[in-house]
């Protein structure tokens, strides 16, 4: 949400993102550390579950969606509002801090290991 209302007010947002793909903790992956399972679905109806300007499917309204539904709604939010430029899969925060009236982010490629420290204002 917060990267779409920075487009929309005109800056350029950055999103790290730890996986390779859209879904957070909703996305089951081959590493050790996830939560998510096979037969994972939500506690919350998906009326509950839904972004307030881009509304999940009519058909799982009434449903407790599965995580694969999730994972596919997440995807079509990304794609319908262009966040997917914005996104540095693969990628690690390690530290944050404010210096000069700047915010400090350290990252590590989950790939190649490489640290790297971005500034924003």
């Amino acid at each position: 949400l917060a990267g779409k209302n920075c487009l929309e007010e005109g800056l350029q947002p950055v999103i790290f993102e730890r996986t390779r793909r859209i879904g957070g903790v909703w996305r089951l992956d081959d590493a050790p550390d996830r939560v998510a399972y096979e037969s994972l679905y939500t506690n919350s109806s998906g009326c509950m579950m839904n972004i307030s300007d881009f509304p999940l499917d009519t058909k799982l309204q009434n449903c407790f969606p599965r995580k694969d539904d999730i994972c596919d709604y997440y995807e079509q939010y990304v794609q319908h509002f262009q966040l997917n430029n914005c996104i540095r899969f693969g990628t690690d925060v390690t530290s944050v801090t404010r210096e000069s009236g700047c915010w400090q982010v350290e990252v590590v490629s989950r790939d190649t290991g490489e640290r790297t420290m971005h500034k924003f204002d």
